[in-house]
């Protein structure tokens, strides 16, 4: 490979392992969990919201919802089969069977995964979903 392949736009060194670091891919329980895409937000949009409604339901600030970690669990559960499915293209039939401490365990990873991309692609910076 010579040094023009190796450079992109910008001047910038790039390679194979870019794209790796910008959109890791993780398993975790047997699952390959990918960071979502616009698309796969566009398809969790009714889950995500059926989220922040709980949350705000039960007077849980978004800065506050590890503080609150069975809440966050018990609001979420409705939608963890749907949510693990897109992130890791799974069946929703398979993601619903998986052991719960698998489930919770594949969730953590999705949040951690894809919080920039929650937080910055809804405004949640802003009202009642203030970040902090």
């Amino acid at each position: 490979m010579s040094q023009d392949d190796e450079v992109g736009k910008g001047g910038r060194a790039t390679g194979p392992d870019d794209s790796a670091v910008l959109f890791p891919d993780v398993t975790v329980c047997g699952l390959t969990v990918k960071p979502w895409t616009m698309n796969t937000m566009n398809e969790l949009s009714p889950s995500l919201l059926g989220i922040f409604r709980g949350l705000k339901k039960e007077g849980i600030k978004i800065s506050e919802a590890m503080d609150n970690f069975v809440e966050l669990i018990l609001i979420t559960v409705p939608y963890m089969a749907r949510i693990i499915s897109l992130s890791s293209g799974c069946t929703e039939e398979y993601a619903g069977k998986l052991e719960p401490g698998d489930a919770v365990n594949i969730m953590t990873v999705i949040v951690t995964q894809n919080w920039k991309r929650i937080k910055n692609s809804l405004g949640l910076g802003q009202n009642q979903f203030k970040v902090g």
